[in-house]
């Protein structure tokens, strides 16, 4: 990565796509194989379900791969596991990826 004149930090194009993203998770992540079910309001105004495949979580976030792309900054209602726990948080990213999209969730604390 290079340093621009005001001594910024500026990614190196030769380095490929992976060096442009910026790692701004504030708290490790465990590995998290378990179906996941998320919520949020659609335009209809109802309440709408997708469930996805755990991949990651944290005390802040959780990050899961879904068929569906979501809004961001909507906000969700997450579900892990059959009867597991339950959280709301905010859509923070959504990439498209070969196996679906990889979307982040910033958990609400309680």
């Amino acid at each position: 990565m290079a340093t621009s004149s005001a001594g910024m930090a500026q990614p190196d194009p030769a380095a490929g796509p992976k060096a442009l993203f910026v790692e701004s998770r504030r708290l490790a992540r465990r590995p998290l194989a378990a179906a996941v079910r998320v919520g949020w309001i659609n335009d209809d105004r109802r309440m709408e379900y997708i469930t996805a495949r755990g991949i990651d979580v944290s005390a802040c976030g959780i990050g899961v791969l879904a068929e569906q792309r979501l809004r961001l900054s909507a906000l969700v209602h997450v579900e892990v596991g059959e009867g597991g726990e339950a959280a709301v948080g905010r859509v923070r990213n959504c990439i498209r990826t070969e196996a679906g999209w990889r979307i982040g969730i910033e958990l609400t604390p309680v």
